[in-house]
C-alpha cells in the first residue's frame, strides 16, 4: 500500500526559504554563462581556460553574495540546467511529431499502419540500402 506522505507546514516554509534563496542565484549564474559568450565545441583549455575562469570567479562570487548554504548547491546547479533541458526536450519533442507527420505524407498512412512487406519493399528499392534488409546494415566509420 502507498501511503501519500504530507509535508508539513514546517517543511513547506523550509522548501519555498530555499527556493526564496536559490532562484535569483540561478537567474543569475545563467545570465552569467550567456552573457560571456563563451566558445563551444573543440575546446583548447591553453585557449579558453581563462575566458570559463572568469565566468567561474563570477559564479562563485554570486553564490557568495547570496550566502548560499552547501545544500543549495544542487538546487541550483538543477535551476541553471532546467531551462535548457525543458527548451531542449520540447524542440526534441516537436522535431519528433513533425517526423512523424513527414512519414505518414510519405505513406499515406500512420507508420502504425506500415506493413514489414511495405518497409521491406521500399528500403529494397533504395540504392543506398542494404539490398538484404535482414541483415544489419555495415558500419560506416
Amino acid at each position: 500500500m502507498n501511503k501519500t506522505v504530507t509535508p508539513t507546514p514546517e517543511q513547506i516554509d523550509l522548501s519555498k526559504k530555499q527556493m526564496d534563496r536559490t532562484i535569483p542565484v540561478a537567474k543569475k549564474v545563467l545570465e552569467l554563462i550567456v552573457g560571456a559568450n563563451l566558445p563551444i565545441g573543440d575546446l583548447k583549455k591553453d585557449k579558453v581556460g581563462s575566458q570559463y575562469d572568469v565566468v567561474k570567479t563570477s559564479v562563485l562570487q554570486v553564490m557568495l553574495d547570496a550566502d548560499l548554504e552547501y545544500q543549495d548547491l544542487d538546487l541550483v546547479y538543477s535551476l541553471v540546467i532546467q531551462p535548457v533541458s525543458l527548451i531542449l526536450k520540447g524542440v526534441e519533442h516537436a522535431l519528433a511529431i513533425s517526423w512523424e507527420n513527414a512519414e505518414t505524407l510519405k505513406w499515406g498512412k500512420s507508420k502504425r499502419e506500415v506493413t514489414m512487406k511495405e518497409a521491406d519493399a521500399l528500403l529494397r528499392s533504395a540504392p543506398q540500402m542494404p539490398v538484404d534488409s535482414t541483415k544489419p546494415a555495415p558500419v560506416v566509420a
